[in-house]
């Protein structure tokens, strides 16, 4: 099974570095969700919902937390361009499109950015059993997440519906240094040559509000086993802003420090991994690492997003985020806290045009400041 479990293997680096847990802004609560939608129609009949979700909940989480809550708004039905897949999800998250030709990853993450939902579809030829899909969940969730602190699996359970589901927990570190513990589920299936996982994470805080969450979102997913994987029409792997991207007022280049707040950063080194026959650029493109190294001169932890504060852009004012293939190149990203006296380091992917030039790495601040630039060229 080592083609499924590099696949989903992706799906979970997507998941990690879309997901940054903010403190608490003083929102009172959250939102649930206040309606189902009617599913979209599909070429199998829909599962029958667990009887708890057919009205889910609508009160809300009214203490303080310390951090902000994710917003269980209603839902909004979605379907994929290709036809593959379709889903309802709040229409006011947001959606990060990073299909290819050969897999579909959709990741959506609420407002505060401290949930997300997760689908991946890819093409297998080969047929799994109920053992074998349980096996592969249960080996990307252990091999991605299995080192976290407080990390645990439950037993996977098939659903009447065939799909496999497991429920998982580990405790992340908000950027006000907060011990957040977080509730994942995750689910697989394969209809026909398609396979398919669904994962959702919120913090355990909400987990009534996250499993009702969960559980009315799943009413509504289905797999059209019968059409062909095709990237989103409106997706592109290197989406860029408008022509008018300032470039930061302060910069250095490769092997000088700079600094914003407590923290102080260096660009080391820079790659162009020519990729593999899994993680390819685009025609016409080209990967690009980063090596970056984080110091925190604070009192207290940091935490350090590449998807929320770092891009990279070129001499016509065109902005790139990060390229999720790349990153996974680069083994190590430079997600997550960088702690009081400590340093974090890693790789940052990108993909961009070959004839891309006047590249400047870019790194917004979590916090008030204006952002800093490293020349690359």
């Amino acid at each position: 099974m080592p083609v499924a479990l590099r696949r989903a293997r992706r799906a979970l680096v997507t998941l990690g570095v879309a997901l940054l847990f903010s403190a608490c802004g003083g929102q009172p609560g959250a939102n649930l969700p206040a309606s189902t939608p009617s599913p979209a129609p599909a070429t199998r009949p829909p599962p029958s919902p667990p009887p708890a979700t057919s009205e889910p909940p609508t009160a809300t989480v009214a203490r303080p937390m310390p951090i902000q809550l994710v917003q269980f708004s209603a839902l909004a039905p979605y379907r994929h361009s290709s036809g593959v897949f379709t889903i309802a999800v709040p229409a006011n998250w947001s959606l990060q499109v990073n299909d290819r030709p050969d897999e579909l990853i959709h990741i959506w993450t609420d407002p505060s950015r401290n949930g997300g939902v997760i689908v991946d579809v890819f093409e297998d030829d080969l047929v799994y059993n109920d053992g074998q899909l349980r096996d592969i969940l249960r080996s990307f969730l252990v091999n991605s997440f299995g080192a976290e602190p407080g990390f645990s699996l439950d037993e996977p359970v098939t659903r009447d519906d065939g799909r496999v589901l497991i429920s998982w927990a580990y405790t992340a570190r908000a950027d006000n240094g907060v011990e957040v513990p977080l509730q994942g589920r995750s689910f697989i299936e394969q209809r026909g040559d398609k396979v398919a996982l669904l994962t959702f994470l919120f913090p355990r805080e909400q987990n009534d509000a996250g499993l009702a969450f969960s559980a009315a979102v799943l009413t509504t997913y289905r797999i059209e086993p019968a059409a062909r994987l095709a990237p989103a029409v409106a997706a592109t792997s290197t989406p860029t802003a408008s022509a008018a991207a300032p470039r930061p007022t302060r910069l250095v280049a490769i092997g000088e420090p700079i600094s914003t707040g407590s923290l102080t950063l260096t660009v080391t080194a820079i790659e162009q991994p020519a990729g593999d026959s899994v993680f390819a650029p685009d025609s016409g493109n080209r990967f690009l690492v980063v090596r970056v190294v984080f110091t925190n001169a604070g009192s207290a932890p940091e935490a350090v997003s590449t998807l929320q504060q770092m891009e990279v852009i070129d001499a016509a004012g065109r902005s790139y985020p990060i390229d999720l293939y790349a990153t996974i190149l680069a083994e190590k990203s430079p997600d997550g806290e960088v702690p009081a006296g400590g340093s974090l380091a890693g790789g940052v992917g990108f993909q961009v045009p070959i004839d891309a030039s006047g590249l400047v790495f870019v790194f917004q601040p979590a916090r008030d400041g204006e952002p800093v630039g490293v020349t690359l060229e």
